[in-house]
């Protein structure tokens, strides 16, 4: 049965050698802050009877160009999101197919401002879209991979936990913009999560192209585009 908007509330190489130039502006202090932004896919799982569990593996440069083009298209979405006045995040939630790698079938962009709502974040938005679609089903929803222009807060990330979304995978890594009060890494939220399928987060993918954005909009126009947008949305 189709889980309803109320439900999924209540739960709630190549590529990257030279990542540290391209990202100068953002680059960590610590090596293990630069580790941080070596692409790698994560299997989080919580056993029965067992700790919670993150396997991380890095991925080659063949498996990231998987998933590039999508990431670009949430990142996009996210520069689309800041000239509509609101926080620069984008998501696109995919389906696969056979042969292939898969289509876009949900698009969102953070609205926040627009909505007047702080849980409007991009991939809030989509699973909420996704959940009450009449064109997917409980199934292929359970297929599909959520792209987003950064990593996942934990409201979000529990959002797509109680929508049956199983695969995410992000740009910016989720400490490399924005406020330090709430820094939740994904995949420690994800680990939590007790079910019959393991969550994949994967990233970060494509960070030289996202973190620029956030980290430019956080650290030095998110106060001139506050005023700017309050004039806008006569807020």
């Amino acid at each position: 049965m189709r889980q309803s908007r109320r439900h999924v509330l209540k739960g709630t190489g190549a590529m990257f050698l030279g990542l540290a130039a391209r990202v100068a502006s953002a680059e960590p202090e610590d090596q293990g802050d630069r580790n941080a932004l070596v692409p790698r896919k994560s299997i989080c799982r919580w056993p029965a009877g067992q700790s919670p569990q993150i396997s991380d593996v890095p991925l080659t440069p063949a498996e990231i160009s998987q998933h590039t083009e999508f990431v670009r298209v949430a990142i996009a979405l996210s520069a689309s999101a800041e000239k509509h006045c609101n926080h620069p995040f984008g998501a696109v939630l995919v389906l696969p197919q056979a042969g292939g790698t898969g289509r876009i079938v949900l698009r969102a962009e953070n609205r926040v401002f627009t909505d007047n709502d702080p849980t409007q974040h991009a991939e809030y938005r989509l699973v909420s879209d996704a959940s009450k679609s009449q064109h997917l089903t409980a199934e292929q929803l359970r297929q599909c991979t959520l792209y987003t222009s950064a990593e996942p807060c934990a409201m979000c990330c529990g959002a797509m936990f109680w929508a049956g979304i199983r695969t995410v995978v992000y740009a910016a890594p989720h400490d490399t913009f924005g406020s330090a009060t709430f820094r939740v890494p994904s995949r420690e939220v994800f680990k939590y999560a007790q079910s019959a399928n393991d969550v994949t987060v994967i990233g970060p993918i494509l960070a030289e192209e996202s973190i620029p954005i956030v980290k430019t909009y956080f650290e030095k126009k998110v106060g001139e585009e506050s005023n700017r947008c309050r004039i806008a949305l006569h807020i």
